[in-house]
């Protein structure tokens, strides 16, 4: 079994653009991967080519220094002056493109309808100050690109601003461990024209029982990677979800006595050594080493050393 991560702008499965997006449906998974567990930020609820191996979601990456540098000087709870954000590419005129649409004319119906309403604050240009105006928002405007996801959800997430996600049949990154309907909103594509209607009816019922959850630290924290594992944190969160994939598959190995149960395949041995596990199962301790032991070879090996 082997276990793969791919960046966004690899194109095994579809991020920036349509023609990608078709080549990789074309070519389907590479043979060599078929028995691979595939790590990926690209997820959708129906059948997709690109989806036709054993994965999990992930969330892209966002550093987490930038998002604390954000919250110390807007801090989650502070003031939101700003209703409804959004800044990204929203054509006026989207070229049809082999007969699709950039966003599917989500980003375009939103520029078009909303732009002249003050509390929907638009933008189509870069800036790099970007996360200071998601910090300062209500609700975050998610919407489909060429590919359902963006990093912005999980920046808007992570700076507590309420996603909004408009990308139908979108399956969210690590959704046992994040409680996406809790602290986020769906809302069809087809019905983009009513945002400003939906929004009014949620801050005026349970926005504030949205925004208890989503600023919940656990949260941000299941969202980051960290350069040294921490304990729920969205690596943690992944070696988790890994582990879950490997019970369900395998017969389980004992790694050693500091070790954790992890799984035969008929290639290799994959141990992660980590801290003792509590009562229920989950990683407890610091993350020490991976190791990869071929078939046949784990007896002679007698466990990662360094770890502290």
């Amino acid at each position: 079994m082997l276990f793969l991560m791919l960046s966004r702008n690899q194109t095994l499965c579809p991020s920036s653009g349509e023609i990608k997006e078709d080549r990789a449906v074309a070519n389907g998974i590479p043979e060599f991967m078929k028995n691979s567990v595939i790590l990926q930020t690209f997820g959708v609820k129906h059948r997709h080519p690109c989806q036709d191996v054993d994965h999990v979601v992930i969330p892209p990456y966002v550093s987490p220094e930038k998002i604390q540098s954000t919250l110390s000087q807007t801090p989650v709870k502070g003031r939101r002056d700003i209703f409804v954000f959004f800044r990204g590419k929203m054509e006026v005129h989207p070229k049809n493109i082999r007969g699709r649409f950039y966003s599917r004319r989500v980003r375009t119906e939103i520029l078009q309808k909303f732009r002249k309403n003050s509390r929907f604050y638009l933008k189509r240009h870069r800036f790099t100050g970007y996360q200071s105006e998601i910090a300062r928002s209500v609700f975050c405007l998610c919407p489909r690109g060429w590919a359902p996801w963006s990093p912005r959800l999980v920046e808007a997430a992570a700076l507590g601003c309420v996603p909004v996600i408009i990308a139908d049949g979108i399956r969210l990154p690590l959704e046992s461990a994040v409680p996406w309907p809790e602290i986020s909103l769906m809302v069809p594509e087809k019905d983009v024209g009513k945002l400003a209607g939906i929004l009014d009816h949620v801050a005026a019922t349970n926005l504030s029982t949205i925004q208890t959850k989503l600023w919940d630290p656990t949260v941000r924290q299941a969202l980051m990677y960290h350069d040294d594992v921490e304990d729920g944190d969205a690596t943690w969160n992944v070696l988790v979800a890994l582990s879950e994939r490997l019970k369900k598959s395998h017969r389980s190995l004992s790694c050693g006595t500091a070790g954790l149960g992890w799984d035969k395949t008929p290639e290799l041995y994959v141990c992660l050594v980590c801290g003792p596990l509590d009562a229920i199962g989950s990683f407890a301790g610091k993350f020490c080493c991976v190791a990869e032991v071929a078939r046949y070879d784990w007896m002679r090996w007698g466990g990662c050393t360094g770890c502290s």
